[in-house]
């Protein structure tokens, strides 16, 4: 029985501009930040809320992004994803789309290449 194989590849430009490049830098940059702040932020949150410092009011407005965050559904965000395109010149990467793991594990073999293989969760950037 032959598997049938759907491949796709995309390729990042040769050679981007030094301008997008750096402005690949940067978003790369403030994508990661987020990681590291959004911690704290949560848990500030918490305990402006608990404490009700430095009043009850500032509290509720400090809080207002994570309540809306919560309530509000997952949404796909096409302009978001055209904002972080630099990030493919920064990189420098090849995105391989496949059905079948034994083919790009060949791939990784048989062209000495290496590959970041992710898998995005709950469609972080849909």
């Amino acid at each position: 029985m032959e598997r049938t194989k759907i491949q796709d590849e995309h390729k990042s430009p040769p050679n981007p501009s030094t301008f997008r490049w750096f402005l690949g830098l940067l978003v790369a940059s403030t994508f990661s930040m987020v990681y590291f702040v959004a911690p704290f932020y949560m848990l500030t949150v918490v305990f402006a809320l608990v404490f009700k410092y430095p009043s009850v009011e500032i509290a509720w407005m400090y809080a207002i992004p994570m309540i809306v965050s919560a309530i509000l559904p997952p949404m796909a965000s096409p302009l978001a994803l055209r904002l972080i395109s630099p990030l493919i010149d920064y990189f420098d990467y090849e995105e391989i789309h496949e059905t079948s793991p034994v083919d790009v594990q060949k791939e990784i073999l048989s062209n000495n290449k290496n590959y970041l293989l992710v898998f995005q969760p709950h469609g972080a950037l849909s």
